[in-house]
């Protein structure tokens, strides 16, 4: 992984703070030393005992159920350092799925826990992740608002100039080049200036500029995708894909103008279909058309995913929903079929461009016939058009008597006998068409929805049958003997 990649990747789970391993564990029982003869030691152990009896931490180790086991370790060393290290270790029959993760966070001479993170080590998004839970033992151990911690943690990347590195009096993240290592401190030497936080927190939101550096949101697809995120006094929840696209942003507090920016720059960086037409003002109730939509949730509105915040927050959702046909730019083979169907929308009618190529019935069943591309267009009831392309990638061939057909050969037939032709590629809607130039001589026998067929020889001479297979025709030179 490249150094930019792995930054962003480390700045993702700082400023979000919140996510969890996807995996999880049974409970461990720590152990530390019996002595703490330093300030320092001493603070490390109380954030210890405090991040024991965390109710987020202990879920987290209930996360892990009968995969792995997370476990977590207080220990002095001779230099009068003190260090919290936690280890996670796949369970028998995991170990292929769960590699062996470790942690290290410790507390300098400043009262700051520190974790350093080595560039290029898969171990680095683990301690990133336990990091937010270390915050939590902090608050705890002084009675600080966990709540307010957290938002203020996550905000702090988002004011600085680059959201991989800055430094300020309650948390800073600096990078070493030189040793590839990036350190993250926390301070832990008393109570964090409550009025500081709210300051922060009152200028914190999702700008361009964060949304551009961090990375935290790219472009929707065509492939459904949710994702939850965390910024200060914000918590953006997105599901959906490019057509059918719902933000839900929870502000706590007051639904503010900082709100409003946020939305309007996180629909920019997302890009749903029409984004260019969101022309939002900022209020509770806005609509445009059938295109996208802005209203105030509560209740069972609200997505699981944001239940669990804590404190009282607004929330407000965002729709985008635009027609777009299903199953569309693909590629099929001669004899294929692939159903189509228009999501938000009415079909009226649909048609192909080529029909020789591939042909599509009023219900949105598309027919391969044979090699090209072609144009699938989809009329809507309110005058709407959508378009698609539809390759097909073979064209249909036939083999007489098991080897394909060589046009230049005559193939012999006794009489009243038959010589066995089989269609390969054969679309099941589409019948064949049959010819001889001497019927009295040879014919095919068979009916015109059939792939195996058969050509009956009927007196001596000679005769050339043509089977048209999907608008694709060939020709049999027979003699028949």
């Amino acid at each position: 992984m490249r150094r930019t990649g792995w930054r962003k990747g480390v700045a993702v789970v700082m400023s979000a703070l919140v996510l969890l391993s996807a995996v999880s564990v049974t409970p461990a029982i720590g152990a530390y030393g019996a002595e703490a003869e330093t300030i320092q030691q001493r603070t490390l152990k109380g954030i210890f005992d405090r991040l024991l009896e965390h109710k987020k931490y202990k879920e987290l180790k209930g996360l892990y159920g009968e995969q792995a086991t997370l476990s977590e370790q207080y220990q002095t060393k001779a230099d009068g350092t003190a260090e919290i290290l936690f280890s996670l270790k796949a369970k028998e029959g995991y170990e292929e799925w769960i590699p062996k993760q470790e942690a290290s966070f410790g507390i300098d001479a400043d009262q700051y826990v520190v974790c350093v993170l080595e560039e290029n080590n898969p171990k680095t998004l683990f301690a990133a992740l336990l990091l937010d839970y270390v915050c939590g033992a902090i608050a705890d151990y002084y009675g600080m608002d966990e709540s307010l911690v957290t938002r203020y943690l996550t905000a702090v990347p988002a004011m600085a100039e680059k959201p991989t590195q800055f430094q300020t009096k309650y948390y800073a993240v600096t990078s070493d080049d030189t040793m590839h290592t990036i350190t993250m401190k926390i301070y832990a030497g008393g109570v964090w200036d409550k009025n500081e936080m709210l300051q922060l927190l009152g200028k914190a939101y999702f700008t361009e500029k964060y949304l551009q550096d961090s990375s935290i949101f790219e472009p929707l697809t065509g492939d459904d995708h949710s994702s939850l995120s965390h910024l200060g006094n914000f918590a953006v929840y997105l599901q959906g894909n490019r057509y059918s696209f719902t933000m839900t942003l929870a502000e706590y507090g007051q639904f503010n103008e900082n709100g409003v920016t946020s939305i309007r720059n996180i629909v920019k960086a997302v890009k749903p279909k029409g984004y260019e037409e969101f022309d939002y003002k900022g209020g509770l109730e806005e609509h445009k058309d059938n295109l996208w939509s802005v209203r105030k949730v509560e209740g069972e509105e609200i997505p699981e995913a944001l239940k669990t915040l804590t404190g009282t927050y607004e929330f407000v959702q965002v729709r985008f929903t635009s027609p777009y046909i299903s199953g569309i730019d693909s590629s099929l083979t001669a004899g294929d079929f692939r159903g189509l169907s228009v999501e938000n929308g009415t079909v009226k009618k649909w048609t192909s461009s080529n029909p020789k190529v591939a042909v599509v019935s009023k219900d949105g069943m598309v027919t391969a016939l044979k090699k090209g591309t072609v144009t699938v267009t989809a009329f809507l009831s309110d005058g709407t058009r959508l378009t698609g392309k539809v390759k097909v990638t073979s064209s249909p061939y036939i083999k007489v008597s098991g080897k394909k057909l060589v046009a230049s050969k005559t193939y012999k037939i006794k009489c009243n006998k038959t010589l066995k032709v089989s269609l390969k590629g054969k679309a099941f809607s589409v019948k064949n068409k049959y010819k001889s130039t001497k019927k009295s001589v040879a014919r095919v026998i068979s009916g015109k929805d059939e792939n195996i067929l058969k050509i009956r020889g009927y007196k001596k001479g000679t005769a050339k049958v043509s089977i048209t297979c999907n608008g694709v025709t060939f020709k049999i030179k027979v003699k028949v003997v």
